[in-house]
């Protein structure tokens, strides 16, 4: 087989992995290994990109996580570990620590790991002044100094979802990581302003 017949064969196999793993009701690429089987308080961060993956990248990103999480290791222990890509922008790590604890090195390898990506793709995954936010099928991400205009403007209301990103368990991430605006951090900022214009 030539050259050229090998690097066609990848690009139609990784328009297959595209295929396969990208579920359309949510929006999201997960590698397969998803992490049903993960204790409710397994140890998780969530990492926000500042722009979406194309496809394309967001297949080669799962590979790259799929690798790591299989590879992670605290102390010379394998950690019980997985990996998500969500939403094409939303990195999602996490460590049932009912087996062996997450320990500070093997933290910062996963930090290490999410700074690859961050250089191979030229994204911010660490900008804390940006918040995501969800209208129909639609993620935009705006500046937390933007919140007022966009609340003011009626482009986002109470009932808006938004994401928190400062989850810390699996059971968090599942029952407030995607919440109305009026349920999140974010909206006693905004009652402060109110609060403020009021008087």
């Amino acid at each position: 087989m030539g050259k050229d017949a090998i690097e066609h064969f990848r690009i139609i196999l990784r328009r297959l992995v595209c295929k396969v793993f990208y579920n359309q009701t949510l929006l999201t690429f997960t590698i397969p290994n998803n992490n049903s089987n993960m204790d409710p308080l397994s140890k998780t961060w969530v990492y926000m990109s500042n722009r979406p993956f194309t496809d394309l990248e967001a297949s080669e990103i799962l590979r790259s996580l799929n690798y790591f999480t299989k590879e992670w290791t605290a102390h010379g222990f394998n950690l019980k570990a997985s990996g998500e890509l969500r939403f094409n922008r939303f990195i999602v790590l996490m460590v049932d620590e009912t087996l062996a604890g997450a320990s500070g090195c093997s933290i910062d390898k996963s930090v290490h790991f999410i700074k690859s990506v961050e250089q191979q793709y030229d994204v911010d995954f660490f900008n804390r002044l940006l918040f995501a936010w969800k209208k129909q099928d639609e993620i935009h991400v705006s500046p937390l100094g933007a919140l007022s205009d966009l609340y003011d403007n009626h482009q986002i209301s109470d009932e808006t979802i938004v994401f928190n990103n400062n989850v810390a368990t699996k059971k968090q991430l599942e029952e407030s990581w995607m919440v109305p605006l009026k349920k999140s951090w974010m909206f006693s900022r905004l009652r402060k302003r109110l609060i403020k214009i009021e008087r």
